[in-house]
């Protein structure tokens, strides 16, 4: 809601504010999960990620840039596939999308935010759209390089046991595609992270904008802590 809104009109609007759950609760959660997935080491990353940003005070901020990061990561994660599908699809298509993508990421990071401020203000929703058109190029360009790299034979066995287009897209060659596909994932989620700080001087709320006013008023020791905490 805040990411294509704002924090002002959510407190304009009390019908659509949910209560904060604690951290303690989100802590105790995270290690949970962390401890299913990966077993006691990412458990004990996530309990001290969460006890570090809670005892510095950064609680709220990094809410506000993670429900950034929710948003912007998964939009940019479902474009980057289909357009990826597409182009593996369509020869014209990726002619056509391969310019665009060149120039998508050799611009400078700071240039994504002046078309986006004109067509769309300042605020929250802003930061949401740039993140997610500067996080979905090296998606599309990891999901037709992993499409591509599928071997004949694959493809050959998918089709001998009787697949369709649907079966042999996401039962053959996506699952052969998973590493590069999966690489891609973690390239949005870095590149949401470094365009969350980059957004603040459109507005968007979080660490970032904290980080931008430590840098500004030469605070290097907060700049530090709130770096930290991003990268937790």
């Amino acid at each position: 809601i805040v990411t294509f809104t704002s924090w002002d009109w959510l407190s304009e609007n009390e019908w659509a504010y949910w209560p904060a759950l604690p951290w303690t609760v989100v802590c105790a959660g995270g290690a949970m999960l962390g401890y299913a997935l990966q077993g006691r080491g990412l458990a004990m990353l996530v309990a001290f990620s969460t006890i570090y940003i809670s005892i510095f005070g950064q609680w709220q901020p990094s809410m506000e840039t993670l429900s950034l990061v929710l948003i912007a990561a998964p939009v940019s994660v479902g474009f980057g596939l289909l357009f990826g599908v597409w182009s593996y699809k369509s020869k014209s298509v990726e002619s056509a999308l391969t310019p665009v993508l060149n120039i998508a990421q050799t611009m400078p990071h700071f240039s994504y935010l002046v078309p986006v401020m004109v067509f769309f203000g300042i605020g929250d929703q802003a930061g949401a759209i740039a993140t997610i058109i500067f996080a979905t190029p090296p998606m599309i360009r990891l999901t037709l390089l992993g499409l591509k790299k599928v071997s004949p034979e694959v493809l050959d066995a998918g089709m001998m046991s009787g697949c369709h287009n649907y079966q042999l897209m996401f039962k053959v060659l996506i699952p052969t595609a998973k590493r590069d596909i999966l690489i891609g994932v973690n390239q949005v989620i870095m590149q949401c992270l470094a365009m969350a700080v980059i957004a603040s001087f459109i507005g968007a709320k979080g660490l970032g904008f904290n980080l931008l006013v430590a840098l500004d008023q030469l605070r290097v020791g907060q700049a530090l802590e709130l770096g930290i905490c991003i990268v937790l």
